[in-house]
């Protein structure tokens, strides 16, 4: 009985420390729509991402990529782009009407928001 016990409770433990404390705070609907980095660095210069989970981005003002996206609960922004073979992972740290920031390995991007 006593065993028993430890294991629940070994498996109540685990099932906290593997829990996120917080979910992502934002939908993938509020995500939907046209940005342009405020940046050099930005891993896109440009880029749509459109309510039927589109995605398409420009480099100089002509296309450059096209693929799917996906927002997942802990804010992570996952890009399959049409050609490569594993996707782009961003991690979305704030929205706004107005703007983005989006960060890969630890590097914070700011795009503003063109439409949505």
């Amino acid at each position: 009985m006593q065993q028993g016990r430890i294991k629940h409770s070994w498996l109540i433990t685990l099932a906290l420390v593997a829990t996120p404390s917080m979910a992502c705070q934002w939908s993938a609907e509020q995500l939907v729509g046209d940005y342009d980095a405020t940046e050099q660095a930005g891993f896109f210069e440009t880029f749509a991402l459109d309510a039927d989970g589109g995605f398409q981005s420009w480099l100089h003002e002509r296309p450059d990529a096209n693929g799917e996206w996906q927002l997942d609960d802990q804010c992570v922004l996952q890009i399959s782009v049409t050609g490569l073979d594993n996707p782009i992972v961003l991690t979305v740290q704030s929205l706004s009407d107005t703007s983005i920031e989006l960060s890969e390995d630890g590097q914070v991007t700011s795009y503003q928001r063109l439409s949505n």
